[in-house]
């Protein structure tokens, strides 16, 4: 197994973070929010293609995780960060990370369903919903998001062996 990453292009379609793409490299600057009480502030992202010097044709995909490395400026709320994992039409259901990080964490959200080698060699294709969540509380909460990227766990198929496939049809055909 091999894991090939792909940060976020930047933001795509609607997206209510101030600055969104800040998340774009893992480099602290940041796309925030600060939503309002018993609000969100949700924002789309898509990925660059991956190459087929990144994922081989006809390998196996095994896994595909969205990380969404962020930071919130206090745990005193009940903030939480949603993430959705998307193909622009559908999106998985959303999972929410409740730690409340006082400093930058990496939060990782599988797919359900394993996108196909075409959809990672498609830019735009994959889409990253992310969500910055206050709850019902009275202090204020700001998100801030230094990164988010694709993470594909593949393994290539074993090399078909030619030879092995001669040698069969040479003991199954007495002719030849």
């Amino acid at each position: 197994m091999t894991i090939a990453t792909k940060a976020t292009r930047g933001a795509v379609g609607t997206n209510n973070w101030t600055n969104p793409e800040n998340a774009t490299a893992d480099d602290t600057t940041y796309a925030t929010c600060a939503p309002n009480k018993k609000g969100e502030v949700i924002g789309d992202w898509d990925f660059l293609a991956f190459a087929d010097a990144e994922i081989p044709v006809g390998s196996t995909i095994n896994s595909v995780v969205i990380r969404s490395n962020y930071k919130v400026n206090t745990n005193a709320s009940i903030g939480s960060l949603g993430v959705e994992a998307g193909n622009n039409t559908v999106f998985d259901a959303r999972e929410s990370d409740t730690t409340e990080p006082l400093a930058d964490a990496n939060y990782d959200v599988t797919y359900n369903i394993t996108p196909s080698e075409t959809d990672l060699k498609t830019t735009g294709r994959l889409v990253a919903r992310i969500a910055g969540i206050r709850g019902n509380s009275n202090t204020a909460i700001t998100f801030s998001l230094d990164y988010i990227e694709l993470r594909v766990d593949w393994s290539t198929p074993p090399a078909f062996n030619a030879g092995w496939a001669n040698q069969a049809t040479r003991i199954i055909d007495p002719v030849g």
